[in-house]
């Protein structure tokens, strides 16, 4: 093909093109108006016309539809409705029994009761004020508490056996201990007792007022008494004396303990029962020895016939078991 020929149709494409153009320009100005009638617009050196408006063309189909929108935030949390009014109290109920008999305090279940009332130790403790700067009486109250609430809180002319020492009627010392006549005799080298080797003639006892003894509680009087069982031909007068004289100086007064026991009036078998009591300012921490004799006041030989007192002057007793007891009495 020819150079001519090619300029030829690729000039007759152009014409094709510029035609097709204007045709499109042509509806377009043709849908824009908005009546039948024609219109003739003047333009420059010449006059374009604009025939009617033509006939409205189909409608479009329908587009897609949009997807879903994102969730939006959460919104804020409401405010809190107000409480409600306590109800009211209901009745009380029945009292139950009482879990201390009289007057005496004792422990229920871990508690400590005084007749129908009972407070736990974390009850009591709070009641002193553990919180606060305690008092040496609080700080020993609380001490008390703190051994497990066996300690009673008693009242006056309470007696509460702390320590027990047997001196006769145990181990080694378990003859029988008999006596006569209104002087000193040791208790535990006279009668029918044998002397205990290194024991000073078998008379001494150990610290009898301090050793293996507990402190004194809190609100206690420290006192001391004998137990006995015995038994005497005594019908007048007071009885018996148990005497304990420090080991370091036994002839001085102010050291000794001195205790007495009542006449059984002449019975023939053994009776027991407690001597009168000391304190803790009569006594000392040394080793003791203990002596024993008839009160100057007695006699035997009552005569129940005639009630005449007794003349014969030598009384005898027997001890079968003493044992001294370190008392908290509260007053």
């Amino acid at each position: 093909m020819n150079t001519t020929v090619i300029i030829g149709v690729v000039l007759f494409i152009l014409i094709v093109a510029i035609i097709i153009m204007k045709m499109n320009s042509s509806s377009q100005q043709h849908a824009s108006q908005k009546t039948g009638s024609g219109l003739s617009v003047q333009s420059g050196a010449g006059s374009v016309g604009i025939g009617p408006t033509g006939p409205t063309g189909p409608q479009g189909s329908r587009g897609f539809a949009g997807r879903d929108g994102d969730q939006g935030p959460p919104g804020e949390q409401g405010l809190r409705g107000d409480r409600g009014e306590r109800g009211p109290t209901g009745p009380l109920g029945p009292t139950g029994p009482m879990p201390c008999n009289g007057n005496d305090p004792c422990t229920v279940g871990g508690t400590l009761c005084l007749r129908d009332t009972c407070m736990s130790q974390a009850q009591l403790t709070s009641m002193i004020g553990l919180n606060t700067t305690l008092t040496d009486p609080k700080r020993q109250v609380l001490s008390a508490l703190s051994d497990g609430l066996g300690k009673q809180m008693a009242s006056p002319g309470y007696i509460q056996v702390v320590h027990r020492r047997p001196i006769l009627g145990v181990g080694s010392l378990t003859s029988v201990g008999t006596y006569s006549g209104k002087s000193y005799q040791k208790l535990l080298s006279g009668g029918t007792l044998s002397s205990i080797p290194g024991l000073v003639d078998g008379s001494m006892i150990y610290a009898p007022f301090s050793y293996a003894v507990p402190a004194p509680q809190p609100g206690a009087t420290r006192k001391y008494r004998l137990y006995a069982v015995y038994n005497d031909d005594i019908t007048n007068g007071s009885g018996i004396e148990v005497m304990f004289a420090s080991l370091t100086n036994p002839s001085s007064l102010s050291t000794r303990a001195r205790f007495f026991f009542g006449g059984t009036w002449g019975m023939e078998t053994s009776r027991d029962g407690y001597s009168s009591m000391v304190t803790a300012s009569d006594v000392t921490t040394n080793h003791y020895v203990a002596y024993t004799k008839a009160s100057d006041d007695s006699f035997k030989g009552y005569n129940t016939t005639t009630n005449a007192l007794g003349t014969d002057p030598n009384v005898s007793w027997r001890f079968d078991y003493i044992e001294l007891q370190t008392l908290d009495v509260w007053q």
